[in-house]
């Protein structure tokens, strides 16, 4: 979530640990991270290289295909960019951000 009040709230996927949001306006941001656990739906007689809509087992984010990752879960307060305490100033250019999360 950017500071500025006007800028746009970008989000991009965690795989294996390592994310990256692109175009991301210069100045100070305060960041979430939230994690979603899928469902898997045994469905009778479906063959097994067939996924349910919406890609992967039991219809989880990730578009047609996507395999699931692993679920980590995260304090509920990280999903909220005004409680997580993240932050960062984002200068131009190239820049790699790691967050610690606490339990």
């Amino acid at each position: 979530m950017c500071e500025g009040g006007e800028k746009p709230v970008l989000s991009a996927d965690i795989k294996e640990g390592t994310y990256a949001v692109g175009q991301v306006p210069s100045g100070p941001v305060k960041v979430s991270v939230e994690t979603f656990q899928t469902k898997v739906t045994a469905v009778p007689n479906m063959p097994k290289d067939v996924l349910p809509p919406g890609g992967g087992p039991g219809g989880g984010p990730g578009g047609p295909g996507a395999a699931p990752g692993k679920y980590v879960p995260i304090p509920p307060r990280y999903k909220d960019p005004l409680q997580s305490g993240l932050t960062f100033t984002v200068a131009g250019g190239s820049q790699k951000q790691n967050f610690e999360l606490a339990p």
